[in-house]
């Protein structure tokens, strides 16, 4: 089966997976001037980016990466996962383009009884991560492709935006 809707295409996978048939998930990768038919796990390419966002940052600390461009990638799941977090769990009180910044203010301004005032002790950790993630964003910073990422401090941040995360 071919197909460009990847919605469609993980629904088929999952419904072919209840057969008792041999299959393969594979993707056509464009190389230059030619293409060539690589493997592709279907099954973590079509879940939700709220969720593509948490797994990558927890496969970070499980096992790494190896390139620059790898490690940004993973700084740049941080802002993500924390606003994916906020807009699932506080649906009814953000707006569609509410960023982590909108958040933090949220929490800053809170009073007794509002539903993020919970969150006011952890406000510094959701400004640090915040300010650390803007430099690998090109709406913060326009050289976010050669900014280098220190192992140690994107390790600490990411666990950081994990507990956040079980907090939310």
């Amino acid at each position: 089966m071919l197909s460009h809707n990847l919605i469609f295409a993980g629904e088929f996978w999952k419904a072919a997976n209840q057969l008792s048939i041999s299959s393969q998930s594979s993707k056509i990768v464009f190389l230059g001037n030619t293409s060539c038919i690589v493997e592709f796990d279907i099954d973590t390419e079509s879940i939700s980016a709220i969720l593509k966002d948490s797994l990558q940052i927890k496969k970070y600390l499980g096992a790494g990466v190896v390139t620059e461009q790898e490690k940004r990638s993973v700084a740049r799941c941080l802002r993500p996962a924390l606003e994916s977090y906020f807009h699932l769990k506080f649906f009814d009180q953000v707006q569609a383009n509410d960023w982590l910044g909108s958040f933090i203010d949220k929490i800053r301004n809170s009073a007794t009884g509002d539903s993020t005032y919970r969150l006011k002790p952890q406000l510094q950790t959701f400004t640090d991560i915040n300010d650390y993630s803007k430099k690998y964003h090109h709406r913060f910073n326009n050289n976010n492709e050669n900014e280098q990422v220190n192992d140690t401090e994107l390790r600490n941040f990411c666990r950081r935006t994990l507990d956040l995360i079980q907090l939310i």
